[in-house]
């Protein structure tokens, strides 16, 4: 090979060296900038919904110094070195909302992420972020179940939302999961419901419905001082026959004047939808007495409810023939705290939502 040639070979060789350490670094630097980018945003995200949910629910003081070291401890569990670092946490406790910013922290203190290979090419590194905003507050709007429960039995039940009874625990040797209502196996990690008097909520029109209350004042549209006792359906009027229906706080809920679920609404659907799981029900504070068509129901707020049984006729029965039976038409569970991520922020009371805003 002649001298000239062994050169430009040289210099071939060194350029696609180059070349190869460029891509070399781009596939290796770029995935740990990447993975870097990832845990921050775990930190940030899981340092977020906990302070919301310490807020929320009382769990921790809702001040700036604990979100301070509650976003710390979630930074640096969620990093693969368990070192990152809280730039910045902002808490409004008035509007109800957080919002976490975190960024790279090294083993020696510093904040510069560096990477493997690009510093052949000059790129000495750079300080990587990530953000995270949520917000807590009670439930507005939320497509639900198609049946609403009357102020009465809240108010009855929660002594208007300021007690909820705390279901008595099985006894210790009890297996978990086991021994739950009407012989049933309960799941795995529900709630140890089995020796407290779960609630049951009658139908509210015919010669087995709940007692009535006292109308809330300023919300008596029909002028007979009474509000409805129980619960009843509401119209699935969205266009889509099936189980659930979008309702908010202040809709007027057209009501459906049938025992039985509305109308597209299967058994076995309703099943797998309410029975032995918790749900959100809305429940209201007005309604007109019409029935029909003609009828509505003001919904006020969501509550949680612990489903156990129900017994709304024909094959809407469980578990078996049901908690009721015969003319009688029931809902059988446990009213209790609960918060959810879905959903809208703006009620007034019931269910938390706590969810993320970006």
């Amino acid at each position: 090979m002649a001298r000239g040639e062994r050169g430009i070979t040289l210099v071939f060789i060194s350029l696609s060296l180059v070349v190869l350490i460029g891509m070399v670094a781009f596939a290796v630097d770029t995935a740990a900038l990447f993975q870097e980018k990832r845990e921050l945003q775990n930190g940030a995200d899981a340092a977020a919904i906990a302070i919301a949910e310490d807020c929320a629910l009382n769990a921790q003081p809702c001040t700036q110094a604990q979100a301070e070291a509650t976003a710390e401890s979630f930074a640096d569990a969620n990093a693969g070195d368990l070192k990152s670092a809280v730039e910045e946490v902002v808490l409004d406790t008035a509007n109800r909302t957080v919002k976490v910013v975190t960024r790279t922290e090294t083993a020696s203190g510093g904040t510069i992420f560096r990477p493997f290979f690009a510093r052949v090419l000059g790129f000495t590194g750079t300080t990587v972020h990530a953000d995270a905003s949520a917000a807590w507050g009670f439930l507005k709007s939320k497509i639900t179940m198609p049946l609403i429960i009357s102020y009465c039995e809240w108010e009855r039940e929660t002594a208007n939302g300021a007690d909820y009874p705390t279901p008595i625990p099985p006894p210790p040797d009890t297996p978990t999961g086991l021994g739950g209502l009407h012989g049933i196996n309960e799941p795995t990690g529900t709630p140890a419901w089995q020796g407290a008097a779960p609630v049951l909520l009658k139908f509210h029109s015919g010669t087995n419905s709940a007692d009535d209350c006292a109308a809330v004042a300023g919300q008596d549209t029909d002028g007979d001082g009474r509000l409805s006792g129980g619960f009843g359906w509401i119209l699935d009027d969205d266009g889509t026959w099936d189980c659930l229906v979008p309702l908010e706080k202040g809709d007027q809920a057209p009501v459906d004047p049938g025992a039985s679920p509305t109308t597209g609404c299967s058994a076995s659907e309703l099943k797998n939808l309410i029975f032995q799981k918790e749900v959100q029900i809305p429940w209201f504070i007005d309604s007109n007495d019409l029935g029909g068509v003609n009828g509505w129901y003001k919904v006020h707020d969501f509550v949680g409810f612990y489903v156990t049984g129900y017994n709304f006729g024909g094959q809407f029965k469980e578990p078996g023939s049901g908690p009721c039976s015969g003319a009688t038409f029931c809902l059988e569970g446990y009213l209790k705290h609960a918060s959810t991520d879905d959903g809208d922020l703006g009620g007034t009371g019931g269910v938390i939502v706590i969810k993320f805003t970006e």
